[in-house]
């Protein structure tokens, strides 16, 4: 892969990652849907870069977006409650904010780096079933 290849699946990776991001956070305000809802337009945006052929790194930018997602809300309602959430946190299971923030945001990472690659996947795997049955 030469330079130009490269900056250019930065890019995408870039904006794919902001992209993730929004959905999640837009996904989130709508207090009608159960909170795992924020799966299905990560697996919508994976089948969009499949079909516009972009070349990014689902899994990952998945689970970059997830994890700022996730724990980002988490200090936001840490600092809405004036760190209250989170000391009692850390005082049940004897370990420190940065580590609950961590083990936080690991379920929301592993989530959607799962739906953007399946999402991604799914696209990518039809259209090689489908030039595999025209030869």
């Amino acid at each position: 892969m030469n330079k130009k290849e490269a900056n250019k699946k930065r890019w995408n990776n870039l904006k794919s990652l902001v992209i993730v991001i929004v959905l999640m956070l837009l996904s989130g305000f709508i207090d009608a849907l159960p909170w795992w809802f924020f799966i299905v337009p990560v697996i919508g945006f994976g089948i969009v870069t499949a079909l516009a052929e972009w070349e990014v790194s689902a899994f990952t930018v998945g689970c970059a977006g997830g994890f700022i997602v996730w724990c980002g809300l988490n200090l936001y309602y840490d600092y809405t409650g004036y760190g209250i959430i989170l000391n009692k946190v850390g005082a049940i299971i004897a370990v420190s904010k940065p580590v609950i923030l961590i083990v936080s945001g690991v379920p929301g990472a592993i989530l959607a780096g799962l739906a953007l690659y399946t999402g991604n996947v799914f696209i990518a795997r039809n259209k090689i079933i489908s030039l595999e049955d025209r030869a």
